[in-house]
């Protein structure tokens, strides 16, 4: 592959910093810096959302490298995925083909994508990895019904249109997944990784071989959806953070309803991964914890919980929503800058921030919600009584 070749000539010529913008280039093709300029580029994102690959000199594709999974939410889901045999309907950069492949004797992966498959043997071979080979064909090349009841299927579809614009419905990704789904029979495991964004009542509705389902989080953001179909266990869905230790929680039906009350001492602001596997019931059930209104964005209790899936904080003074009073009340503590966090709110934290003529920063954290009779309410928090973990 003659673009790897410019690479390795680069790395001899720059040692110490192989992808230096100041590096001349003239002696390369229009073509060859187009390429090195995207490997710049996607360079200083795999450093941290893919440091292991990053280590190994591994190269990318931009489209490739958005759509991977990141390094931690890989490893999770070898927690999840094992067996003897894995195929890949669309093996994309091949992040999740690598750290699976640990928990598999052979892992065999689909694209279409030719210059991309050229790229990711090419990886395997910086990678040391071996057990892995890569085809050029498509989920729809291969007959389901030929293949050992032991092999785990794995689809991770592309969420792009041929514009780049992403989609979320899943009969609009690459490959459709429903009719895919349709040639395979309840003898074959299936994991398929999807958008955060998508509406998990609609893949429970459209799929009913689901039985299992984990919103995965990292540093309090949802990075993917992740179904098992015709597994094992009986159906739950799970909210999972990833952190400096992985924290989950299972949907629990049978969980008590939650109480009405905010006058308590702190504050706690469950995971995203919570709130989108609608678990709020079940984490508020599990430590004892009340709530403002109908949604669980905001949730109160009078103890620390350091083992929190979320950010917790003290409640320094709660108030009535009365711009002057706020402001007098803000004077009097000495707090002239604040994060600002608005929830079923009528103002957005940017125009909050406007009213009240105070800049984000500092050490305090206003929080600005409405209780079940739709009164507005601002709870001003110390930032550094948040979780640790969080």
């Amino acid at each position: 592959m003659q673009n790897i070749t410019v690479l390795y000539e680069i790395e001899k010529r720059e040692n110490e910093n192989p992808f230096d913008l100041s590096l001349k280039l003239k002696s390369f093709s229009p073509a060859e810096r187009r390429f090195i300029a995207e490997q710049i580029e996607c360079r200083a994102k795999a450093i941290k959302k893919l440091p292991f690959f990053y280590s190994k000199k591994c190269i990318y594709t931009k489209r490739a490298l958005e759509q991977s999974s990141s390094e931690e939410v890989a490893k999770f889901k070898t927690k999840l995925i094992k067996g003897e045999t894995l195929i890949d309907l669309c093996g994309g950069f091949g992040v999740d083909d690598y750290w699976l492949s640990q928990c598999f004797k052979t892992v065999t992966s689909y694209d279409e994508n030719t210059e991309l498959n050229e790229i990711v043997r090419h990886n395997n071979t910086l990678l040391n990895y071996t057990n892995h080979e890569r085809i050029n064909g498509s989920a729809e090349d291969i007959n389901f019904d030929d293949l050992d009841a032991n092999t785990v299927i794995y689809l991770d579809p592309d969420r792009r249109d041929s514009h780049g614009k992403k989609q979320f419905l899943p009969e609009n990704h690459s490959p459709n997944i429903y009719p895919i789904l349709e040639k395979i029979d309840g003898r074959l495991k299936v994991y398929i990784k999807l958008s955060p964004m998508i509406d998990i009542s609609l893949l429970l509705k459209n799929i009913p071989s689901i039985t299992g389902l984990w919103v995965i989080s990292h540093k309090l953001e949802n990075k993917e959806i992740l179904l098992e179909c015709n597994g094992d266990s009986q159906k739950g869905i799970w909210a999972i953070e990833l952190n400096a230790e992985t924290l989950q929680l299972k949907q629990d039906l049978d969980a008590a309803s939650t109480e009405f009350n905010f006058d308590k001492k702190f504050l706690f602001i469950p995971s995203p991964a919570i709130l989108k596997s609608k678990n709020g019931e079940t984490i508020a059930h599990k430590h004892n914890l009340s709530k403002i209104n109908s949604s669980f964005q905001f949730l109160f209790g009078d103890e620390r919980i350091p083992s929190f899936m979320g950010r917790f904080y003290k409640v320094i003074k709660k108030l009535a929503y009365k711009p002057k009073t706020i402001k007098k009340d803000l004077k009097e503590l000495h707090i002239n800058k604040a994060e600002i966090f608005s929830r079923n709110f009528f103002h957005s934290s940017e125009d909050l921030s406007k009213i009240l003529r105070i800049p984000k920063g500092g050490d305090h954290f206003l929080a600005f919600t409405i209780d079940k009779e739709k009164n507005p309410w601002v709870f001003i928090c110390a930032l550094k009584s948040q979780n640790p973990q969080a």
